[in-house]
């Protein structure tokens, strides 16, 4: 009987899994309600970033927004070990919104029918927060789009190697980087929404999310 019962409240366990997951409905990236609706008359939450056509095939499946085309004053703190460079991959598509230049309801393509925008494309992230736009001087904020590799990492003894375990389960490689093995935005937030502030990938209570990489 105990056996029974300990089953069934395992079920039930897993079965709210699912329910506790983050997901983008009700963060500050649903643009269906509050003051960011003003930014999607359409009323559909994936819209502003994915399309199912006539979207750009050469960003993230599916992207449906201006790329920004702004020129960005790259990160050159003290002893880095690499030279940062123009923003590129998810970065540069997380900055189309971010880089206070672009506006946030640039979408659609240009001007396809993949919304039903009536109103000129000129509303940037400033005029929710100013806290929201990055601008294009990014010396004072964590570099992206630099590798993160041996050579890195053999230069820099205070960052973890690519095959060290990382604090979300798997190898920092696999984890934290990108496809071509890259710091990017995605490293540390999940655009789709978590459980943590500022769409953090994990907790960084005690610096957890930022020990992930360095040692100290």
């Amino acid at each position: 009987m105990k056996l029974k019962k300990l089953v069934l409240l395992s079920s039930l366990l897993l079965g709210l899994v699912p329910l506790s997951r983050a997901q983008i409905s009700g963060t500050h990236h649903d643009f269906r309600s509050g003051v960011e609706a003003a930014y999607n008359p359409s009323g559909e939450i994936c819209i502003v970033c994915h399309a199912p056509h006539n979207n750009d095939a050469t960003q993230v499946p599916l992207w449906n927004h201006v790329t920004t085309s702004a020129t960005f004053t790259p990160y050159t703190g003290y002893n880095t070990h690499f030279t940062a460079g123009q923003p590129d991959g998810t970065s540069k598509l997380c900055l189309s919104c971010h880089d206070g230049v672009t506006a946030v309801n640039a979408y659609g393509n240009g001007g396809s029918l993949q919304d039903t925008m009536s109103t000129p494309r000129t509303l940037l992230m400033g005029a929710l927060s100013t806290r929201s736009s990055m601008g294009t001087d990014m010396r004072t904020t964590h570099p992206v789009s630099f590798v993160y590799d041996g050579t890195l990492t053999t230069a820099n003894p205070t960052l973890w190697d690519t095959s060290s375990t990382s604090h979300l389960g798997h190898s920092i490689g696999v984890d934290m980087l990108d496809k071509n093995g890259k710091v990017q935005c995605t490293s540390c937030h999940e655009v789709h929404g978590t459980a943590y502030w500022k769409f953090q990938r994990m907790s960084n209570v005690g610096s957890a999310l930022c020990l992930t990489c360095h040692k100290k």
